[in-house]
C-alpha cells in the first residue's frame, strides 16, 4: 500500500501544477478581456461582452487559486507526511522549517488509509476462491492498523513536533539576529530581547 501513497502524493502535485497552468491562462483571458473593455468605446455594443468575459475569467482563476492552496495543497502536505512516516523517514527530512503546523489528525487518517495490505485488492481483481466475502473499507483498514503501528505513529508524532517548534524558534532567532546585524531591528524588537 506504500506505493498508493507514493502515487496519491505524486498525482496531488501533478494536479497542482496542472491548476496553476490553468490559472494563469484564465488570468491572461481576464486581463486581455480586461483591456479590451477599457479600449472600447463607453457605448459600443459589445461592452457587456468583454465585462461579461473578464468577470468569467477572473472567477475561473480565482476558483482555481482556491482550489489549489486550500485543497490540493493541504492534501497533498498532510500525504506526503503520511509517505514519510510509513516509509520510516523523519519529519525533519520532509519539512525543515513551516509557517505553519500540519494537521496531524488528517496525516495520521491518510497513513492509516495506506497502511493496509494490498493482498485483499489482488485477490479481489485476479480471483481466489478461497477469499472470504470483504469486510467494509473502515474494519478492513482498522484491522491493519496495529497496535505497534499506532505506538510508533505516537513515538513518531512526538519527535515531529518537537523538530516544528524548535525550528520555528530557531528560524525567529535566525531572522532577529539577522535583522539586528542589518540594523533594521525595531526599539520593539529591543524591548522582547531584554525580557
Amino acid at each position: 500500500m506504500l506505493s498508493y501513497c507514493k502515487i496519491k502524493v505524486v498525482s496531488l502535485g501533478d494536479e497542482a501544477h496542472r491548476i496553476r497552468k490553468d490559472e494563469v491562462r484564465w488570468l491572461r483571458r481576464a486581463r486581455a478581456s480586461a483591456l479590451r473593455l477599457r479600449s472600447t468605446h463607453p457605448h459600443h455594443n459589445t461592452f457587456p461582452t468583454f465585462r461579461e468575459r473578464s468577470d468569467f475569467s477572473y472567477r475561473n482563476f480565482f476558483g482555481l487559486q482556491e482550489h489549489r492552496i486550500k485543497v490540493v495543497k493541504r492534501e497533498c502536505r498532510h500525504a506526503t507526511i503520511a509517505y514519510a512516516f510509513l516509509r520510516g523517514r523523519e519529519y525533519a527530512s520532509v519539512e525543515r522549517f513551516a509557517y505553519t503546523q500540519p494537521d496531524w489528525e488528517l496525516a495520521e487518517k491518510i497513513a492509516r488509509d495506506f497502511s493496509g495490505d494490498s493482498t485483499w485488492v489482488t485477490k479481489k481483481w485476479y480471483g481466489d476462491s478461497t477469499l472470504d466475502p470483504p469486510r467494509p473499507y473502515f474494519q478492513r483498514r482498522e484491522s491493519v492498523w496495529s497496535v505497534a503501528r499506532g505506538t510508533a505513529w505516537e513515538a513518531w508524532l512526538k519527535r515531529a513536533k518537537d523538530h516544528f517548534w524548535h525550528s520555528k524558534s530557531a528560524k525567529e532567532l535566525r531572522e532577529f539576529e539577522l535583522r539586528k546585524e542589518v540594523g533594521t531591528i525595531r526599539a520593539v524588537d529591543k524591548l522582547d530581547s531584554l525580557v
